[in-house]
């Protein structure tokens, strides 16, 4: 279990977007290990290159939390954010699996629903009802999923830190107006802090079949509480600023790293020349 009290002097960790081929195979390895090791194995198909892809993910951001120790970083967190149509950096993910059929057959598939957890929910038509009305009213949603600690850094301030920065970088800085959220009904509290509440019409049971209660939870920008939304808009500030959010141990408002962010643009640029 991650204490900070027991980090090196200086080190640290960024939360930002993966923006090399190098980042997103460092995370999606990262995704398949923590979750191939959990009561969730079911859904990451076991594969030969430690890999876990699917067709959601070419409708997806990809985001990272890395250790910083000694100018080098380490990525030891992961949560991918999914979007109703496809983004435009999805050429990298079929970069990444370049030369291995078995996993761009997965990209390739055609979802058979807008969201990830409309797959296993009771009654898939309960969300596909509010995108459409979400839709009328000129507003858009996401579904963040596949949370990834690796297990030496499970700590309730890292998790935070990882939920806080995705509303900060889509409800904030994005101007996203609506999330969802797939998870174990023991953690909907956690959830709860920051405006998000049982959607009605999906019922709180073990609708993904592990064994334990699951929950969907929905929740509006607008209503964040006010206390936490001045500090997602410090953070959305400095990742404005630097395409990063900080997290110092011991300096739980200290959103900026003291060096310079590395320019991923001429970084992916070389990577794919």
């Amino acid at each position: 279990m991650f204490s900070a009290t027991n980090c090196e002097k200086g080190t640290h960790f960024v939360f930002r977007e993966a923006k090399t081929i190098d980042d997103l195979g460092a995370l999606l390895r990262l995704r398949y290990r923590v979750y191939r090791n959990s009561n969730l194995a079911k859904f990451i198909p076991q594969n030969d290159f430690s890999l876990d892809v699917d067709c959601y993910d070419v409708r997806a951001r990809h985001f990272g939390l890395f250790e910083v120790k000694k100018n080098k970083e380490r990525a030891v967190g992961y949560l991918r954010v999914v979007e109703d149509r496809p983004v435009p950096a999805q050429h990298t993910i079929f970069s990444l699996v370049n030369g291995i059929p078995e996993l761009r057959r997965r990209l390739e598939e055609t979802p058979e629903y807008p969201f990830p957890m409309m797959n296993y929910l009771p009654d898939p038509s309960v969300l596909e009802n509010l995108r459409e009305s979400i839709a009328e009213d000129g507003e858009r949603m996401i579904e963040p999923c596949r949370f990834a600690l690796d297990e030496s850094f499970r700590s309730l301030r890292l998790a935070r830190h990882m939920v806080e920065s995705i509303l900060a970088i889509f409800g904030s800085y994005l101007g996203i107006d609506h999330a969802i959220y797939c998870c174990d009904a023991a953690n909907a509290a956690f959830y709860k802090a920051y405006g998000f509440n049982y959607l009605e019409g999906i019922p709180v049971s073990d609708f993904a079949g592990i064994g334990e209660k699951s929950c969907c939870l929905f929740a509006s920008y607008a209503e964040l509480p006010l206390p936490v939304r001045e500090r997602i808009e410090l953070m959305a500030d400095a990742y404005a600023e630097t395409g990063r959010i900080c997290c110092v141990p011991g300096e739980p408002n200290q959103f900026y790293s003291s060096e310079p962010a590395p320019d991923y643009d001429l970084i992916f640029a070389l990577a794919t020349a």
